[in-house]
């Protein structure tokens, strides 16, 4: 018996440690503030204190573990719990998380404290979580919303309580997200699944099967979007008359006439009213007879432009910066700075004209009593580049100039304008297409001028030789299919030294193939006495001269880009005493003329 036992015993015992040896692995350890192998140490958020919704904390810590580390998450909840959640995945021993956070803003949400936890998993599945408050986080207030659509579209949406709305013409198909700000930037909402969420990815669908005007309502606590019907406009007879220098045929805009001055039926604009509101649109007509009677090509070109009522004297401009009906004015003409197929609509409400707008689809200009909106943003007095503030130049209504010292390799960025819509000049920055550029070009200070609705950039480096040099003439753009005014000193063509101790200088701009010619300049037009400081032709070898001191260009078939080149040799020195005609005589080391090569490129 005592031997039964005994085995028994034995038999109990051998089946406790075969039992207690079956754990997995793999299985993790627990959760909330658990303690697996993975060490979490200074865990740390980035403000947290004076914190809304939609800001953005900084959220740090060091993670390691000897098995590997594999992933880690983020998750923020308040007390309603968890309403964001984010997994990055990791390899190696160790870590240092860096994480810029922006909070997002939950449905209905709450003011109120929010706990951030962040859990690690190692190579085995074992998890250790730490977590790190943020105290009394406020709701965002807005004042407006903008409705972005994907096209570059932007609508302001007008505040009543939590609701913002908009109400206006909405192309079809339209889509795009609601933001905080008409850059798009900072706080969003788009669609996760079948919800709207802030932040989130997906867009939003707009527009219905064909363009309409109807109001659209989102309200920022619910996040409840309402679309309303479409209504009704009715053509009516009273019509506008577009008057100016914008139209798309040449022969409109050439002498003796320089623009259309009298009611033309291609500019006629078809009336709409709905109750107490009206709008007339208009198309450039593109017929396919080239007739100037008729044809436009499709297309408007930059100019002035300003509006008469059919049959009587009376015309909108935009005197004093407000929509003003009366004599007219071509002083306060409207401008539009790019060409293109623009279509264009004017309203009115009751007896006030209210609004002028542009569009090609991607770019809206608007002209209103509140000022001038490009792309749903209100034009500023002054822009920001870099750091430097850009004036408004006098006279014009959305292009800036000003000096700003510029650095190799900085991070080039822009407040008053969305630079990803921008002309990035290829021979100083780098990033077209991005809210932000990289500089490219050596350290100076640089005059910058900005048209915020073109996007058109200007850079000029205002030092002059022996650290740059200008080309000025006609017959050249410097980006495809922009036209720049011939013979401007204000916007020659910088060419930059190739190196520190180098005399070569270049830079890239187009060629059009109608035959025109250059001059080559070594200070720039902010210079006292600018004008006589040209490189004549007749320093250079292998150059077909033109004028008194310009060479001709090449020729291309279309416009095309070019690299051009200037080798100065050894260089140069300036005779300011004794002057070759009307311009300082240049005096070129060693008595070795110059040379100039144009070779086809792209960017």
């Amino acid at each position: 018996m005592k031997k039964t036992m005994k085995y028994f015993m034995f038999l109990l015992v051998s089946t406790m440690v075969v039992f207690t040896s079956c754990k997995d692995d793999d299985e993790p350890n627990g959760g909330g503030s658990t303690a697996g192998n993975s060490a979490i140490s200074e865990l740390a958020v980035t403000p947290n204190a004076d914190v809304k919704y939609g800001d953005e904390v900084t959220l740090t810590a060091k993670f390691a573990d000897e098995k590997g580390l594999r992933q880690y998450m983020i998750s923020v909840s308040n007390a309603n719990g968890a309403f964001y959640e984010t997994t990055k995945m990791l390899t190696g021993k160790t870590y240092d998380m860096n994480e810029k956070i922006a909070l997002p803003l939950p449905k209905n949400a709450v003011a109120g404290d929010l706990t951030i936890s962040v859990t690690v998993k190692n190579s085995s599945n074992e998890l250790s979580t730490e977590e790190v408050g943020i105290k009394g986080v406020t709701l965002p207030t807005f004042d407006a919303l903008y409705l972005a659509l994907d096209n570059n579209l932007v609508y302001t949406m007008e505040k009543d309580g939590n609701v913002f709305s908009v109400e206006d013409f909405i192309p079809a198909g339209a889509t795009g997200k609601i933001y905080a700000n008409s850059d798009k930037t900072g706080m969003s909402w788009g669609m996760e699944g079948d919800e709207i969420i802030a932040l989130g990815k997906d867009n939003i669908v707009f527009g219905g099967e064909e363009e309409a005007y109807f109001k659209i309502s989102f309200n920022a606590v619910s996040f409840e979007l309402t679309l309303g019907n479409a209504q009704n406009w009715s053509p009516i007879s009273e019509s506008l008359y577009i008057f100016g220098t914008i139209s798309g045929h040449w022969d409109d805009n050439d002498a003796p006439d320089n623009g259309i001055w009298i009611e033309r039926s291609k500019t006629k604009m078809q009336g709409y009213q709905n109750g107490n509101r009206k709008y007339w649109a208009w198309t450039p007509p593109s017929d396919g007879t080239g007739s100037v009677e008729t044809d436009m090509w499709g297309a408007i070109v930059a100019g002035q432009f300003y509006f008469k009522e059919g049959g009587k004297d009376n015309f909108l401009t935009f005197a004093n910066r407000r929509l003003t009906l009366g004599a007219e004015d071509k002083a306060a003409s409207f401008s539009i700075t790019l060409g293109g197929a623009f279509s264009m609509k004017v309203f009115k409400e009751g007896e006030e004209y209210t609004k002028v707008e542009l569009s090609d689809g991607t770019r809206t200009l608007a002209y209103t009593n509140e000022g001038i909106y490009i792309n749903g943003a209100l034009a500023p007095s002054a822009i920001s580049f870099c750091g430097s503030s850009l004036a408004l130049i006098d006279g014009e209504y959305f292009s800036y100039e000003g000096l700003a010292q510029l650095t190799k390799d900085q991070t080039v960025t822009a407040e008053g304008v969305d630079l990803s819509m921008a002309y990035c000049d290829h021979d100083v920055f780098t990033g077209a297409g991005n809210p932000t550029w990289k500089m490219i070009a050596p350290t100076g200070e640089y005059l910058i001028r900005l048209d915020a609705f073109s996007g058109t950039v200007y850079v000029m480096n205002n030092v002059g030789y022996p650290d740059v040099i200008y080309m000025d003439g006609w017959c050249w753009n410097r980006f495809m299919g922009i036209e720049r005014g011939s013979w401007n000193e204000k916007t020659r063509l910088t060419l930059y030294r190739t190196s520190p101790t180098a005399n070569t200088y270049q830079a890239i701009a187009t060629v059009l193939p109608w035959g025109g010619d250059v001059s080559f300049w070594a200070a720039p037009y902010t210079a006292e006495e600018y004008g006589k400081y040209c490189i004549s032709a007749k320093y250079f070898d292998g150059v077909t001269p033109a004028g008194d001191s310009g060479l001709l260009l090449p020729v291309p078939t279309e416009e095309t880009y070019y690299k051009i080149v200037v080798d100065l040799k050894d260089g140069f020195t300036i005779d300011k005493e004794n002057l070759d005609g009307n311009y300082y005589t240049i005096v070129p080391a060693n008595g070795k003329k110059f040379t100039v090569t144009f070779t086809p490129t792209t960017l």
